[in-house]
């Protein structure tokens, strides 16, 4: 296409050379709730009906994960060009589920990238690369980010290749008509080896720590373990990783409800009833109480979780690793169930 030429008086203007010099000045900042509906208005120009976000999507994406809600913006007047909008999921790859929620909890997290527009008037002038790439620069100084995911189309892989992605393989994400394909950022976070996990854990046992007990010895842990507010009973005192070398707080108190041993209102997986030899504390041949802790894992102070095993995740000591300690379903858990007999009492 031939270049326009705008005439002011006597003073000829490239309209290319000044939309060019207006590209140089390419900012980027989070998109605030005031320009949802200039997003929305790029998100129907850039996709498909059947595969455009809808504005309360992208509204409650901004309201819920504005972190991850990245926009590319022209000065003077300020003008939405471009965005990157995702949400959280601790999950590995991209699922339906994982497309629909945000999990901010448990971390590491996926980053999960609904879509990346970029106005039709301002394509082929390399934005979209920019933008992808302050996104990943920004994401790579967030720690608890594992990875970042999207799904495209086959002819887009290319630049997402270029960006730093690679591709996994087809999705089994159905959205809409065409095929998509998953593509996947991994940060490489430098996890200790296990030799420093184990001598941070022997420096720590070199050091003098509050007594805790076993579960064992109390002769009646529905009392024992417990104090009454308003009929419901809660933890009197701390929970702690049983291991002795360990015994980093788990839970504070007056957090968890209990849940007698008697009580049939929920199963809990087999595992916690079979023995375990190499647990590091006893523990008992029958049934056992239960903490009960909602409605997110912030109440605890520190608590780590499997990968999903059936439809359950497995608690466990986020300092050493030691579990299962308990366990919550896998999707949007809102009721976390800690093994009384599988942690410390810190009692002093």
């Amino acid at each position: 296409m031939d270049s326009v030429r705008i005439w002011t008086g006597s003073n000829r203007v490239n309209h290319n050379t000044v939309m060019s010099q207006r590209y140089d000045e390419l900012f980027f900042d989070r998109v605030s709730p005031e320009d949802m509906g200039d997003a929305h208005e790029l998100e129907k120009a850039g996709y498909p009906a059947d595969e455009a976000a809808s504005l309360d999507a992208l509204r409650y994406r901004q309201s819920v994960a504005p972190d991850f809600f990245l926009g590319a913006y022209l000065p003077t007047p300020r003008a939405l060009v471009g965005f990157i909008v995702a949400t959280l999921s601790p999950s590995p790859t991209l699922t339906h589920h994982s497309m629909e929620t945000h999990e901010p909890e448990p971390k590491p997290s996926s980053v999960c990238i609904h879509s990346v527009c970029v106005g039709f008037a301002h394509q082929r002038r390399g934005i979209a690369l920019k933008l992808l790439q302050e996104y990943l620069k920004r994401l790579e100084q967030m720690p608890d980010v594992a990875r970042v995911l999207l799904i495209c189309k086959a002819h887009l892989k290319p630049l997402y290749a270029r960006a730093g992605f690679t591709e996994v393989g087809p999705s089994a994400v159905v959205h809409g008509q065409d095929p998509w394909f998953e593509m996947c950022k991994e940060f490489d976070r430098k996890q200790p080896s296990q030799a420093t996990v184990l001598a941070a854990l022997q420096a720590q046992s070199a050091r003098p720590k509050p007594a805790q007990q076993a579960y064992t010895s109390f002769d009646h842990p529905s009392t024992d373990l417990t104090f009454d507010d308003q009929s419901v009973r809660y933890n009197t005192f701390k929970l702690t990783c049983p291991r002795p070398q360990c015994g980093s707080l788990i839970l504070s108190r007056g957090v968890g409800t209990w849940v007698p041993p008697d009580d049939t209102t929920t199963t809990h997986p087999e595992i916690f009833t079979l023995p375990q030899s190499e647990f590091p504390i006893a523990l008992p041949d029958g049934p056992t109480g239960w903490w009960l802790v909602k409605p997110s894992p912030m109440q605890f102070e520190n608590i780590g979780f499997s990968r999903a095993v059936g439809e359950i995740k497995y608690l466990s000591c986020a300092e050493c690793d030691l579990g299962p300690l308990g366990w919550c379903v896998e999707r949007g858990p809102t009721e976390f169930w800690v093994n009384a007999a599988r942690v410390g009492y810190r009692t002093m």
